[in-house]
């Protein structure tokens, strides 16, 4: 199977070609990188590199006219799956009464019907968490250099972060976590939210309903989109990445004698604890997807505790929030990029014995990292062969081996 990894932390390629060709001598055809990059969409960067002989008119209108494919496409997705857009399916969705249906598009019904199929293996994923993400000051619009307080539970920033919301909240929108009981009727294509609930603060009454968020699996469904395109074109080499979380490669070669041989691509992914502006492994690899999901790159502190993006279901709290260890970054390897998009980030949500059980029973690729309170260093855990990855920083510590297609944990953080 191709394999794909997913991850919430920067996948960086940091190897560079600048010239190959795919089974045939260098002097019959000469291929070159040509890219082309958008910061228009679902508020991030999105890149796609190719190799072409460009020297030829026609291929580089080729590429153009893919690029226009991919750009109208993107433009569809974002018009649809935006919880910012006021025109968009989900933000219609979001601010709809209970028991009203609203119509949406085929990317929104896609994208629902992946998400079912998706929560069947992995239920801790669960979109319509949105509330609690708004609640705890991590949703686009307390990303704003003009954010000021709207909601009644909304607090003034505090050094880059928030006090802690009132726990009447927590405890209200975890109430309206409940993905299974929104109504999909794809025949008549609409939505229909069925969850409310009511909240006294302050000796008012304040009603609220369920919402959506598809911050954790729209830019991995965008990537297997844009892909579908970029193959019909029947181009080999070159990758596509969608902020910096979701990526797609095709394969890598470069010369030997004269003679393109494929190689696997180098990427350097970020460090989740330590230098967060340094990479602490390299990945090598080629026809894959990837995603990573992590608490440290969309987090804040305070009174010396984080609370990031990713919301305990059960507890309305960020992961890890109050824990003594825990999960900093995982990244998955696997054939689709939305699906990873969410595994990556349930597998955020699971206990440790979870997540060895789901390594050595899956036959995806995993590197998951762990830290611990008062210690200075993580533990990485991967079943990954050793020629496909290596750990740049000591401060990462190898703490599983794997032998005959099982992954045994030697660390220290979870030996009791």
């Amino acid at each position: 199977m191709k394999k794909i990894i997913k991850i919430i932390i920067f996948l960086l390629i940091t190897a560079q070609i600048f010239a190959f060709a795919s089974g045939c001598s260098f002097a019959d055809s000469t291929l070159f990188a040509r890219s082309k990059t958008t910061y228009e969409f679902f508020g991030t960067v999105s890149t796609v590199v190719i190799y072409d002989d460009f020297t030829k008119p026609q291929n580089i209108s080729r590429f153009e006219k893919m690029w226009d494919e991919i750009c109208e496409l993107l433009n569809e997705i974002e018009s649809e799956l935006s919880t910012s857009l006021m025109t968009s399916d989900i933000y219609r969705f979001n601010a709809a009464e209970t028991n009203t249906p609203v119509t949406v598009g085929e990317h929104t019904l896609a994208v629902m019907q992946k998400i079912a199929d998706i929560r069947a293996a992995f239920p801790q994923y669960d979109p319509t968490v949105y509330p609690l993400v708004d609640l705890w000051g991590l949703t686009p619009r307390f990303n704003e250099n003009n954010y000021a307080p709207t909601e009644v539970y909304d607090r003034e920033r505090t050094d880059g972060g928030f006090a802690l919301p009132d726990s009447v909240f927590v405890d209200a929108f975890t109430q309206l976590i409940d993905f299974d009981s929104v109504i999909v009727d794809f025949e008549n294509k609409t939505l229909t939210k069925t969850q409310s609930v009511a909240v006294d603060f302050g000796g008012t009454n304040y009603e609220y309903t369920q919402q959506l968020d598809f911050g954790g699996i729209a830019k991995g469904y965008a990537v297997d989109k844009v892909m579908e395109i970029v193959r019909s074109y029947g181009y080999e080499y070159g990758y596509f990445s969608c902020g910096t979380s979701s990526l797609a490669l095709l394969k890598r070669a470069e010369s030997a004698n004269g003679v393109a041989i494929e190689k696997a691509w180098s990427l350097g992914v970020q460090s989740p604890r330590f230098d967060t502006m340094a990479n602490f492994a390299e990945i090598y690899c080629k026809d894959v997807e990837i995603s990573t999901s992590g608490d440290y790159q969309h987090c804040y502190f305070f009174d010396g505790v984080r609370y990031c993006h990713i919301i305990d279901t059960t507890s309305g709290y960020p992961v890890g929030a109050g824990s003594d260890k825990g999960i900093a970054a995982v990244t998955v390897i696997g054939d689709n990029a939305a699906s990873l998009d969410a595994e990556s980030t349930a597998m955020c949500l699971m206990s440790f014995d979870e997540i060895m059980s789901l390594i050595n029973s899956d036959e995806n690729y995993y590197l998951v990292t762990f830290w611990a309170e008062g210690k200075d260093y993580c533990e990485v855990v991967t079943n990954m062969p050793d020629s496909m990855y290596k750990i740049l920083d000591e401060r990462f510590v190898l703490a599983s081996q794997t032998q005959n297609g099982q992954t045994a944990y030697i660390g220290d953080f979870f030996a009791d």
